[in-house]
């Protein structure tokens, strides 16, 4: 470690002392402050200039639409036109004008006629819901209407079941077998009181209460079964089974009815839910038909907007696309002319480009889109942003090198210099940039053997400084590793002699890794 500091010591005093000796490190002159740079912070761009000519970016040859002859030129080069300004005219114009105001009408009232298939097609479309919910709706009521038809059949049979049951008793048809019962039952009451009667007499104290009462309850019973008896054994009423017959009569009529209801309801239902299905599919039928007829109107619109713009393409009239001034004037009044026969030119005064040549050397360099910066010779401090807008595919071979044609499209400058097309200029085309990289001046980076180094100083003492470098411009040195920002370095003092390390020579335009 030592011996390392003596020989950065020996280095140091040769760079202040050119031909002189140090014995020590106390002799040593001070490094004075013409001698140190800061590392800190700055942009690196590199770029590379070619040379050029300005010209009028936005240039239009504005062609007549239709054939004809020129009634009238209004303009002159060099004249100042506005957006939609007239400049020249054909005879024709009249006819024209009429033309297109007949295709605008056309092309009005074929939208109309699309606003009215359109309302066609929203009402079919409102028809086919409303259908949709009367099918729905019908076919709930013809249900309801079937079940209470079938509900009156069931109660018009029982009606005339009961009708026939009531008859049947007026005429006695369930007599006899009634009278067995009953006679069945009394012979039973008898037995049951000559019993009693038996018991009684037998009996005494509770037990003859006790079959006293059972014998009064049979006595009873025997007496409402004689009764009944009698009551059947009575003639039936004439009027009564009369009154009862036609009481069946009215049940079978009700019921006959009821039967030829049914169907008939089921019928009706049918009927009903046809119609509604039809009128859904009418609905839905003229849904296509109003759409068919929108589709129709939507084409006729479309043919109408063109008819127009053809007509309005086929103009007999030129006009200033945008404001501008008149570069050439090619006619003249009564020429003849064909369509697409070229009236004026007009350019933007405040559109401009920049042509240039580049070599093959910086042609991979150069890319689409990219940045660069214009200069005017006739002003070298305006300084014009722009754009690369073109770059050709193919070369221009001479005398063993090749050139690409390169165009810039420059910004709107803002600048009382009235630029002009043909004025010189330089073009500085960006290759790469650092913004806010950490920076050396270039002098102070010495490159041996491919190894980069600085000499930084900190409280007096002395380093030399592996670095590793990145992107270099005409005055600063990118350093990615081995120095941070505020470090003071050293710029190296040449010699006349031979020396053991190489000073870095900047190369603007190069990329030095």
């Amino acid at each position: 470690m030592p011996s390392f500091r003596v020989f950065v010591i020996s280095l140091l005093c040769l760079a202040v002392i050119s031909g002189a000796s140090c014995a020590s490190k106390s002799s040593q002159p001070p490094i004075s402050q013409q001698q140190l740079a800061t590392v800190k912070r700055a942009d690196v761009r590199v770029d590379f200039t070619a040379s050029g000519n300005l010209a009028l970016s936005d240039k239009e040859d504005l062609p007549f639409g239709m054939a004809g002859f020129v009634e009238y030129v209004a303009v002159k080069e060099g004249d100042a036109v506005t957006a939609g300004q007239v400049m020249a005219n054909l005879n024709a114009s009249d006819d024209w004008e009429a033309q297109v105001t007949t295709l605008e009408r056309s092309l009005t009232a074929a939208q109309k006629r699309v606003i009215t298939a359109a309302r066609s097609v929203a009402s079919a479309r409102r028809n086919i819901t409303t259908a949709e919910r009367n099918l729905a709706d019908n076919a709930k009521q013809s249900e309801a209407s079937v079940a209470a038809k079938k509900t009156a059949l069931l109660s018009a049979e029982i009606s005339a079941m009961n009708a026939e049951i009531a008859l049947a008793k007026a005429n006695g048809t369930y007599r006899s077998p009634y009278i067995e019962g009953l006679m069945a039952d009394m012979q039973g009451a008898e037995i049951d009181i000559r019993y009693d009667n038996a018991n009684v007499s037998a009996a005494s104290g509770a037990n003859l209460l006790k079959w006293s009462n059972t014998l009064s309850r049979d006595i009873s019973r025997l007496d409402s079964l004689r009764s009944k008896l009698k009551a059947i054994l009575t003639m039936a009423d004439e009027d009564e089974i009369a009154a009862k017959t036609k009481q069946l009569d009215i049940a079978r009529i009700n019921l006959k009815n009821a039967q030829d209801a049914v169907p008939q309801a089921e019928e009706e239902s049918r009927r009903s839910s046809e119609a509604v299905q039809l009128a859904l599919e009418d609905a839905h039928t003229a849904l296509d038909d109003a759409e068919s007829s929108l589709a129709d109107a939507q084409i006729a619109v479309v043919d109408a907007q063109k008819n127009l713009d053809k007509a309005r393409v086929s103009n007999p009239v030129v006009t200033a696309p945008f404001s501008g001034f008149v570069t050439a004037v090619k006619v003249k009044g009564g020429d003849e002319v064909k369509k697409g026969t070229v009236a004026v030119q007009i350019a933007d005064p405040k559109r401009f480009e920049a042509n240039v040549t580049v070599g093959e050397k910086d042609y991979y360099k150069v890319k689409t889109g990219g940045e660069a910066t214009v200069q005017v010779n006739a002003d070298s401090a305006l300084v014009i942003p722009a754009v690369i807008a073109y770059v050709s595919p193919t070369a221009t071979a001479q005398s063993g090198s090749a050139t690409y044609k390169v165009r810039i499209e420059l910004e709107a400058p803002k600048t009382e210099i009235r630029l002009s097309e043909g004025m010189g200029v330089i073009v500085n085309i960006l290759v790469e940039q650092r913004k806010n990289a950490i920076v050396v001046p270039n002098q102070v980076v010495v490159t041996q053997a491919r190894q980069a180094t600085v000499t930084v100083i900190a409280n007096d003492v002395t380093e030399v400084r592996n670095v590793r470098t990145g992107l270099s411009d005409w005055q600063y040195t990118e350093v990615l590793e081995g120095l941070t920002e505020g470090e003071q370095v050293v710029y190296p003092v040449t010699t006349s002699g031979p020396a053991s390390t190489s000073t870095r020579v900047p190369n603007p335009g190069n990329l030095v890794r």
